[in-house]
Formats: C-alpha cells, sequence, structure tokens
C-alpha cells in the first residue's frame, strides 16, 4: 500500500502514462511535416548566421546564443546531408520536441488526449511556428525549454514533496537564458503563476533554485567567452574581453538604436501594437476559433460547459473578413448544439473594408436568427482610442436587458 506521505500529495488526476503512442504523435506528426517542407539551401532572416556560427562552432549575434549554436553545430556533424540541410532539421526537430512539451503540458491540466494532442498540433502548425521549425533559428529551442520548464513546475506544483521536478525545471530555465533570454524573463511570472498553489514548499527552496538556474546559464556564457577567444571562423564582434564587452553582448546592446526613428511617435507604437494584435487573429484557425468553445478547462469539462452551469448567455464577437460567414454559422451551431443561449453577435472590422467585410452583415442577418447587437467599424488606432470607438457601436440595452441605464 501507498504510504501516507505519497497518498495525501498524489493528485487527483495524475498525468497518464498509460498512451506514451499519443505522446509519441505529439512529436512525430510536426516533425515530418517539417522535414517534408525545411528548405534544402539557405534562406532569409538570420538563417545564414547560425547556420555559419553552427557548423564552424562561433558566436552568434547578441546574445550570442551558446546553447543552439551548439545544438546546431551536433547537427551538422550527422554523416548525412549538407550543413544548410542539418542545420534546418535541427529547428525541426527542436520544434517537434517543443509541440511533445506542449502535449505533456496540457495532460499536466488534465485535459484529456485528444485535445491535448490536437493542442500540440495545432500550435505546430501555426503561422508562425512553423516557419521557424523549418530554417536555423532559435525560437524553435525556446519553446521547448519554455514549455519544458512548464511541464516540470507544474508537476513540481502536484508533488511538492518531490525534489527533482523543481530543481530539473531550474536547469531548464537556466538554460532558456542562455538562449533567448528577454523571451524567458517575459515568460517568468506565468511560470510563477503556476508554482502559486505550492508556494509554501517552494518559497524556502527558492534561492537555491535559482543560484541553480544562474549558474546554468552562466556556464554556456562563459563557454562562449571562451569560444571567442579560439579564433572561430565566425564571431560577430570578435573576442570578448573582460566584464564590459562580456554586458555590451549579453544585454543586447548593440540593438539600442535599431529601432530608434526621430519620425517615429507614439501614434507609430500603437499602430504597430495594432497591427500584432490583428495579425494574431489572422492567425487563429478556423478551427481553432470552432474549438474555442469547446476548449477543456479540466478533462471532459470544457467552456461551453461552464457557460452552460452558470447559466449565462453568449456574445459571439464575429471577425468581420473573408471566412466570417462560415465561423459564425459553425460557431452559432456548436452552441445550439449545447443547448446555449446567445444573446447576439457584434461585427469587428480588424482591417480597412473589403469585400466580404462589406457583404457579411446582409448575409449573416439571412442566414442566421441571432440579432447583431453592432458593428465596431476600423478606424487607425493611432488615430482614436478604442473606448471611443466601441462605445457607440454595440447596442448594450439588448446585450444587458433589464439592466437599465449604462453609467
Amino acid at each position: 500500500p501507498a504510504s501516507p506521505d505519497r497518498a495525501a500529495e498524489a493528485p487527483a488526476q495524475p498525468l497518464s502514462a498509460g498512451r506514451p503512442d499519443v505522446a509519441a504523435l505529439a512529436v512525430l506528426g510536426p516533425l515530418a511535416l517539417y522535414a517534408a517542407t525545411l528548405p534544402r539551401t539557405v534562406v532569409l532572416e538570420d538563417d545564414g548566421l547560425f547556420l555559419m556560427a553552427g557548423a564552424h562552432l562561433g558566436v552568434a549575434h547578441p546574445p550570442g546564443y551558446p546553447l543552439y549554436t551548439l545544438i546546431v553545430h551536433l547537427f551538422t556533424r550527422l554523416p548525412f546531408g549538407d550543413a544548410a540541410f542539418l542545420g534546418h532539421l535541427s529547428s525541426a526537430v527542436l520544434g517537434a520536441l517543443a509541440c511533445g512539451a506542449l502535449y505533456c503540458c496540457a495532460r499536466l491540466l488534465r485535459v484529456s488526449p485528444a485535445p491535448a494532442l490536437a493542442a500540440a498540433w495545432l500550435f505546430g502548425v501555426s503561422e508562425q511556428f512553423w516557419s521557424q521549425a523549418i530554417i536555423a533559428e532559435v525560437y524553435t529551442l525556446n519553446a521547448l525549454l519554455f514549455f519544458a520548464t512548464y511541464a516540470l513546475v507544474l508537476l513540481g506544483a502536484q508533488y511538492p514533496r518531490r525534489g527533482w521536478p523543481l530543481w530539473c525545471a531550474a536547469v531548464a530555465w537556466g538554460a532558456g537564458l542562455a538562449n533567448h533570454w528577454p523571451l524567458m524573463v517575459l515568460a517568468t511570472p506565468g511560470l510563477a503563476l503556476a508554482l502559486a498553489p505550492a508556494w509554501r514548499g517552494v518559497l524556502p527552496r527558492l534561492p537555491r533554485l535559482l543560484g541553480a538556474a544562474l549558474m546554468t546559464a552562466a556556464l554556456h556564457y562563459a563557454w562562449m567567452v571562451w569560444l571567442s577567444h579560439q579564433g572561430p571562423a565566425i564571431s560577430f564582434y570578435g573576442p570578448i574581453d573582460g566584464w564590459g564587452d562580456f554586458w555590451f553582448y549579453v544585454s543586447r546592446q548593440g540593438y539600442s538604436g535599431v529601432d530608434v526613428s526621430p519620425a517615429a511617435g507614439w501614434g507609430d507604437r500603437a499602430g504597430f501594437l495594432g497591427w500584432f494584435a490583428a495579425d494574431l487573429v489572422r492567425q487563429t484557425t478556423l478551427p481553432g476559433a470552432v474549438l474555442a468553445l469547446l476548449v477543456p478547462i479540466v478533462e471532459r469539462y470544457s467552456m461551453a460547459d461552464l457557460a452552460r452551469d452558470l447559466g449565462l448567455p453568449l456574445l459571439v464577437v464575429v471577425d468581420s473578413k473573408l471566412g466570417a460567414i462560415n465561423h459564425t454559422l459553425l460557431t452559432l451551431e456548436a452552441a445550439a448544439a449545447r443547448g446555449l443561449a446567445v444573446r447576439g453577435y457584434v461585427l469587428n472590422h480588424a482591417a480597412a473594408a473589403d469585400e466580404a467585410a462589406a457583404t457579411n452583415a446582409s448575409v449573416l442577418a439571412r442566414c442566421t436568427g441571432t440579432p447583431c447587437l453592432g458593428a465596431i467599424d476600423w478606424t487607425p488606432s493611432a488615430e482614436r482610442d478604442p473606448g471611443i470607438v466601441v462605445e457607440p457601436a454595440i447596442d448594450w440595452k439588448r446585450l444587458f436587458p433589464g439592466d437599465g441605464d449604462r453609467g
């Protein structure tokens, strides 16, 4: 029989280890796709630089990326293919492993195997990640290290008496700092939130865990400094001499003037953020949009179940572009099949009107019995505050009937 300590720390629904075939599919599916689509020669972005740095075991551009450079170098030593193919293959393998790590994260969050596999594959075929998984770039390694750290943190939070998950998470986080430290630092609040349920057990160990993480990162960067003095065929700034050179390199100070333009004001920055948000919406595929209503919170309990149990009606926000009619009809059908009331829909014009956007309102009015509660017109974000645009565009009385005037 299990000891009382083991029984006390066992979660109600532990990560299932009985279906390794599904976990393997989470990796092998994307890997096959990446291997079939990766270019066989040097392409754009930083591809050429990383291929040279990896093939010659040199030092890439700041902050140096010592871990990724070493991985590319090991792949280029394989006895088949040329340096370009093998360098791209390294990113493909790392990207596929990142999808597998994402699958593990989903299972640790009590998601059943099929939706967890769907999440891993949908992430793997997203436009931006796929594009980085078939060239020599650092982002697949960054994703792998983040998801690995996240999975280990979740495991450590579920089993707080076991020390090894958090020690491994600290090492993985430190390795992430030795790859693309700005992205890993930005992701750290999410990791801390995942640890919050077990904070009493984690807090006393936190200094040692941080020490292990920083030592992991320091070892990678120390090796990079040593390597810069070995006369590699490529070293972005040459030998790194002293603390000043090292800090200049790792802190990426060489980029400080890259995005500075006297003509660019806050309006331009707001415009960029608007473009960034629109691009995120554009990358939300039709299957992903339909599945969003069905996303599991825990196993066999989805957002649709939550809306039903709370007795809340739905408001469907329609991205008014090509494909919006199909998207809206499928979403309404999914809601109706689960007995969910839909208060109405709002047309959101996230870009300048095209032919599809101009006809979506009339077609949806004919094809659905669901009321349209408003249309948010497109306007450059630099010119108007979003609240000023949204406030008069929505029929708030129909959205919140019986609530009186909105103050």
